[in-house]
């Protein structure tokens, strides 16, 4: 009977020992687990101002394509919707908007001064190809890779 009595000594006693370690290789795989869930909804956050800032730039190209000209109303709500754009993005993306913008006011004076139709037809081209090419600016921005 006093044999059984030390082998049960002795498990209890090498349990206990690796029941500390246990608990903690536990709390380290559940702090582990919530940073990658924070540094998910990190980027989730992050993809839904880039988003805006997309879509408030492609709403552009589509009034300025639908309506053959631009107002400066447009291009201030513009300005106004995507200014975090220096934020969220690269200094390539800062180029793109800040072309946008200035080709948009060129536009614009061509429209208002009813002058040189051949300068607001290549402007008008130029919106019409940044449809397609957006999109492939913006993509590198709106991945999603693991942590």
């Amino acid at each position: 009977m006093q044999s059984t009595t030390w082998w049960i000594d002795l498990l209890l006693r090498v349990f206990g020992g690796l029941l500390t370690p246990i608990i903690a290789g536990i709390a380290v795989y559940i702090a582990y687990q919530q940073s990658q869930t924070n540094k998910r909804q990190a980027r989730v956050a992050l993809f839904d101002k880039r988003l805006a800032v997309f879509n408030n730039t492609t709403k552009l190209l589509r009034e300025i394509l639908r309506d053959a000209r631009v107002h400066t109303d447009q291009l201030f709500r513009f300005a106004a919707e995507t200014e975090q754009h220096l934020f969220l993005f690269g200094p390539d993306i800062a180029e793109y908007v800040d072309d946008l913008w200035k080709r948009g006011l060129e536009l614009y004076a061509h429209g208002a001064a009813n002058e040189r139709f051949d300068r607001q037809t290549e402007l008008l081209d130029w919106f019409h190809q940044q449809i397609k090419l957006a999109a492939d600016k913006f993509k590198p921005y709106m991945s999603f890779p693991e942590p």
